[in-house]
């Protein structure tokens, strides 16, 4: 999780994602799609520390359930 103070990932709605992977948009249009993402569609839970894992297996650390929630925040 980032903080917004700092940082922040930049979420696309799917029809800004064919914009924002253009080769022809100008720096200030990228720009316009760099707004605040509505709190009520995102959702935050806790996963397994083995997101972080910087030792690539299969069986570890590219696995569907890294995405299950652990419990809520």
């Amino acid at each position: 999780m980032h903080d917004p103070k700092f940082r922040m990932p930049v979420i696309l709605d799917k029809q800004e994602e064919s914009l924002w992977l253009s080769r022809d948009i100008g720096v200030s249009d990228l720009l316009g799609l760099c707004d605040s993402y509505p709190d009520e569609k995102i959702k935050a839970f806790r996963v397994s520390t083995a997101v972080n894992s910087t030792v690539v297996n299969k069986k570890v650390n590219n696995v569907p359930e890294l995405m299950s929630p652990l419990n809520s925040l």
